[in-house]
């Protein structure tokens, strides 16, 4: 359309990118035209959980689960800012999958003035959160680490920058037993709660919670049977949209753990939640009755970017 009296176009003001696949290319903002305010907003990808232990008539520890990335937002004069900017949006850790198995940490959430992560060219840039732990025979998954801050020194000193690091995840059960460790809400995103454990006498215990506050729901880790136990759920998420009529909030939260399983003779332990946006997945559920039977880890959720500009 050819844009005559250079009015600007209200449908292109609100921009919202996430990931665009396994190569994670880069992707294309551009600056509507009359726009006096740019605001952006990146979340770096969160960690993956770790996965339960299993092995045949012994006791097994819960996977931890993943941390939080970075939240990071900017308010920039348009007139500072190129025409195009060029976003990479992180991808979420996996989860651990065999017994044992530590997730995988998330990547980089990136906005740049060309397709590099160079440190000269970045506007802003919001770390991952760490892998949560795999569980053991005798040691509880560790906690995934939410991100930490980095704070740019050249570009994004054009605008106005808030760098919030991300929430860790919660320890796995460990073989006592006890639950997978829960998580409370402190900011937009979490880390995912950690997995259940089970002792020697097929005791097991429950995956992590979400502890819900407010308008958040409690996202539930799956309580422990004897058999083929529930997956933790994943995590809660409210992503605006301009053209919604939903004026929550946005909140995002990790993936609930495994449940442990209490048989000796059948079934697997739980799997953990999968994380929302930036947000850690759940440890996997331990198991003794053999050594496949064990709970994976939920995997992170990606990165998130929303441009908003005026």
């Amino acid at each position: 359309m050819i844009d005559i009296f250079n009015f600007p176009n209200n449908d292109s003001n609100f921009d919202i990118f996430t990931t665009n696949g396994i190569t994670n290319s880069w992707q294309i903002w551009v600056k509507p035209k009359n726009t006096k305010f740019v605001k952006i907003l990146a979340i770096g990808a969160g960690g993956g959980g770790g996965a339960g232990w299993s092995s045949t008539l012994n006791s097994g520890a819960g996977g931890g689960g993943g941390g939080a990335g970075a939240v990071v937002t900017g308010l920039y004069p348009a007139n500072v800012l190129p025409d195009r900017l060029y976003i990479q949006v992180g991808i979420g850790g996996a989860g651990g999958r065999n017994r044992g198995d530590n997730g995988g940490s998330g990547t980089v959430t990136s906005i740049s003035t060309n397709a590099t992560t160079s440190a000269v060219e970045r506007i802003l840039f919001a770390n991952p959160g760490t892998l949560g732990g795999g569980g053991s025979g005798s040691v509880a998954g560790f906690a995934g680490g939410g991100a930490g801050v980095v704070t740019d020194t050249n570009l994004g000193k054009l605008g106005i920058n808030v760098y919030n690091g991300g929430a860790g995840g919660s320890n796995g059960g460990g073989v006592t037993p006890t639950p997978g460790g829960s998580v409370t809400i402190s900011s937009i995103v979490t880390g995912g709660a950690g997995g259940g454990a089970n002792n020697l006498s097929s005791t097991g215990t429950n995956g992590g919670n979400i502890t819900g506050a407010g308008f958040v729901p409690t996202i539930s880790g799956s309580p422990t049977i004897a058999g083929f136990v529930a997956d933790g759920s994943s995590g809660y998420s409210s992503l605006p949209s301009i053209n919604s009529s939903n004026r929550t909030p946005m909140v995002f939260t990790g993936g609930a753990g495994g449940g442990a399983n209490s048989s000796s003779s059948t079934g697997k332990g739980g799997d953990g939640g999968n994380g929302a946006f930036g947000c850690g997945g759940g440890g996997g559920g331990a198991s003794n009755f053999s050594t496949t039977a064990n709970g994976a880890g939920g995997n992170g959720g990606n990165g998130l970017v929303i441009i908003t500009s005026w």
